[in-house]
Order: structure tokens, then sequence, then C-alpha cells
């Protein structure tokens, strides 16, 4: 029990939530992690706590159904884990998966952190169907829902503590990028090799302009005429493909590289969250706001259980295999 108590000096400190929830949450986290799942009735029976299964299984689902959270609250929780860093660097991606006939959507904003990403917000991208039903819509984000999940970020944050924001090449646009440059925010992001640009008078692909590098080889090109800003191009020739970075900032080409690759951390939190850590396919949670609040618990869980790892690895390394 002492790591319940821990974690309820922890929670009772950042989030004002009556004393039978900090408990709750407090003996929720860690079953999540003992279960490896985020099946509630298999958390529910794994609290740490004496008395009845149908007891600890109808708190879990009244927890669900009834309270209501705060996630700029969730999101300066997840904060205190990170080290006292000025700025932050920010990944932007998407991750889904299938319930049955439902398509769960979700857009993430997170700080690259040490090799993985703590999650500050998240968002289920939901779409109006001709009778003016939500429904939780396939493929991309668009350009309002980006901006409606930086807007929740600077109003919590501040955009001063944006060191820049990195993205795949889903996050791109005209309305997009001239966002974040009116806001002052410095941004790396990919670029589909087969975007057209104007140059030399010619309309070519931008891949054009790497297309002479050897594997493995990057180049710097310059500033382009693009989406309406002229906005620096750094590129690599890959096996079969091209990594074209487009920012809003000028640094040295290997800087601009390196500030990118820190966007695939946000990749190692949805291993964990999904098939090599919690298995957030074994839901059966289809209502937005309770797979949200799921959401939160899992990051909680996720984040805390990184921090601790981390504690314990600085006390006694962990041996590695020489093979």
């Amino acid at each position: 029990m002492k790591h319940v108590l821990a974690l309820k000096t922890l929670f009772g400190k950042h989030l004002n939530w009556h004393g039978s929830r900090i408990t709750f949450l407090s003996l929720f986290i860690p079953s999540m992690l003992q279960e490896k799942t985020v099946n509630l009735t298999k958390i529910a029976n794994g609290f740490a706590t004496k008395g009845k299964k149908s007891g600890k299984i109808r708190r879990t689902e009244d927890f669900f159904r009834k309270f209501e959270i705060n996630y700029d609250d969730i999101a300066r929780l997840l904060s205190s884990f990170i080290e006292n860093l000025n700025k932050w660097t920010l990944t932007m991606d998407r991750t889904n998966w299938k319930i049955g006939k439902v398509n769960i959507n979700i857009l993430y904003l997170a700080v690259a952190y040490k090799s993985i990403a703590i999650p500050l917000f998240w968002s289920l991208l939901q779409i109006k169907d001709e009778n003016g039903e939500l429904y939780t819509k396939r493929g991309n984000s668009n350009t309002k829902e980006r901006i409606e999940i930086i807007d929740r970020f600077i109003k919590v944050f501040g955009v001063d503590r944006i060191e820049v924001l990195t993205g795949d090449r889903e996050f791109v646009g005209k309305k997009w990028l001239q966002y974040l440059q009116e806001k002052g925010i410095k941004f790396c992001m990919r670029e589909k090799k087969s975007k057209l640009i104007n140059h030399q008078g010619k309309s070519i692909a931008i891949k054009a302009l790497f297309q002479d590098l050897k594997l493995g080889e990057y180049h710097y090109f310059g500033t382009v005429k693009i989406y309406g800003m002229d906005l620096h191009i750094t590129g690599s020739r890959m096996q079969d493909d091209y990594l074209i970075i487009l920012s809003n900032y000028e640094a040295p080409k290997d800087e601009i590289l390196l500030t990118y690759s820190k966007r695939w951390e946000i990749e190692t939190m949805f291993k964990a969250f999904k098939s090599q850590g919690f298995n957030l396919e074994d839901t059966h949670l289809t209502k937005k706001d309770r797979i949200e609040k799921l959401l939160a618990l899992m990051a909680i869980a996720f984040v805390w259980s990184y921090i601790a790892g981390e504690f314990y690895e600085n006390i006694e390394p962990i041996k590695l295999k020489k093979n």
C-alpha cells in the first residue's frame, strides 16, 4: 500500500478532487500497470484493497459514468513529471483503432522527452452525419482541430513554453502553418515528396531539389515560397523515399533533422498504449467522454511508470544481455 499512499500525496498536490476520487485514482493507476490492460473489470479486480469484486467494479463504473475531469488539471499534473525545462519540443500526431464497427481516432499533443513523449492534450476527432449526429471520423485531422489543441496548450502553459512543434506529413497546409507563424511558434514539419513548388519559373515536385543526393545524404536547400510563406527546406535521400522538412526558422541542417527526429518519440508512446503495453484495443468503451477519461488515466499510468523506472535505473542500472 506504500505506492498507493505515495500516489495519493502526489495527486493531492495537483488535483482539486474529493478525497475518495484521489483514493480511486491511486488504486486505479497501479492496478492498470499490474494488469497491463485497459479492461476496467480486470483493473477493478486488481485494486489493492479488501472488499467484494462487485463493489470495486461498481466504484469504477461510477467514476467513468459520473465524474467530470478538468483536463487542464490533468495536463498540469502530467507536466509536473518533466524536468524543469524552460521550453519544450512538442510533437503532434494521431492514432486510431476500431471497436467492432466504431472508429476511435485521437489527435495528441505531447512533449518529446528522453526518447518517449509525455501526452498533455488529446482530442477524439468527430464529425456530424446528415442527421446532425456526432460520430468518430476516420482519416486525417483538419486545421480547426489542430488549432484548437494548440490553443488549449497556450491557455494552460503559454506560447513561450514552446521551443518548436514537430509533425509528420499530415500536419502541413497553408492556413495551419500560417496560424503557427502568426502565433510565433517555430515548427519543423515533414512535407510530402510530391508537393509542387515553383522553382526557377517551373512547377516541380519538391523531391527534385534532392534527387541528386546519395542515400543517407542530407542537404539544406534554402528558402522556398510555399504555403504563402518563405520556408526553409532541408532534405535527405532515403531508400525509396525522401525526408523533406519545412521549417520557419534557420538552423544548421543537422540540427533541423535532429529536431524532427524527436517526432518519433510519440510513436514509442503509442506502442506503450497499445500492443506493447496497456493494450488499448481491449477497451469496450465507445462513448466520447468515457474514452477521454480512460486516456487521461492511461497517460498518468504511462508517465508515472516511466519516471519510476528512471528512478530505479539510477539506483540499480538494468543489466543488458550481451546478445
